[in-house]
């Protein structure tokens, strides 16, 4: 296949995926999918990852950076073929499907932009709920934690507080509105102690999200080999599946060896 001819299938691929989330076609539905495509195409298109990190609080954007960075110094033609080829796995309909919706060579749609601006827009909903509101209500804790869920106090490190928390007799595994639990923010932002924390006090380490998620695939996703690590040693299932059908090594940095 020449260089014009990925050229074209990458963007009747791109077009596909426009069409297929306003469709709100079920393939392309999970969290890890959406951020895999969107790691893809600006690789395709940009190459290396050249901006800086997003914030803390930019829930959003660290996701969507910790995607594309993880690709390292893919080329992009690498980049355009895995992406048509993930897909061509997630719907073997794709080709004839875009070009029957607008998608041919006469009418080519803009790509991307309007499927991650509603993908940020999700994350970000997401991100002020998860971080703001669980199902339980908040046990008593010095005025310097008090409104902060276990969720908040995991991502953001904070042993002590978590440790409180989990002393006034807080559930380890309470889940937030996206099914996370304490263990998947801990995992997620790479804090190893709250994470020891956590699982010494019993939480689910195969917890899974609304995607079916671990905290395993939080790692992987978001590049954290060292909380990696420490599930694995603890028991983690390096097999789990998610909605997609993706175990944490496949979404993990491609160069990392501490899966067997």
């Amino acid at each position: 296949m020449d260089d014009t001819e990925i050229d074209y299938l990458f963007q009747v691929a791109a077009d596909f995926v426009q069409y297929a989330v306003a469709a709100k076609n079920s393939s392309f539905g999970a969290k890890s999918t959406r951020l895999n495509l969107y790691g893809l195409y600006k690789q395709a298109l940009t190459g290396c990852c050249n901006t800086k990190k997003p914030g803390f609080l930019d829930v959003s954007g660290r996701a969507k950076w910790d995607a594309w960075n993880k690709l390292g110094d893919m080329p992009k033609d690498v980049a355009k073929q895995k992406y048509i080829d993930l897909v061509q796995q997630l719907d073997a309909s794709w080709h004839s499907s875009a070009l029957s919706s607008g998608g041919d060579e006469g009418t080519k749609k803009s790509g991307m932009g309007p499927v991650f601006s509603t993908f940020a827009y999700e994350e970000e909903e997401q991100a002020s709920t998860s971080l703001a509101a669980t199902s339980g209500t908040f046990l008593w804790l010095p005025a310097e934690y008090d409104g902060k869920t276990i969720h908040e106090l995991a991502g953001a490190g904070d042993v002590e507080a978590t440790a409180k928390l989990l002393g006034a007799g807080h559930p380890v595994d309470e889940r937030d509105t996206s099914r996370c639990t304490a263990l998947h923010f801990a995992a997620d932002r790479g804090c190893i102690e709250v994470a020891e924390l956590l699982l010494d006090a019993g939480a689910a380490i195969n917890a899974r999200d609304e995607d079916d998620q671990t905290p395993l695939h939080y790692g992987a996703i978001c590049g954290k080999i060292q909380i990696c690590e420490l599930l694995l040693q603890r028991g983690a299932d390096v097999k789990a599946l998610d909605s997609s059908g993706l175990t944490p090594q496949q979404l993990g940095p491609p160069k990392w060896d501490i899966w067997s």
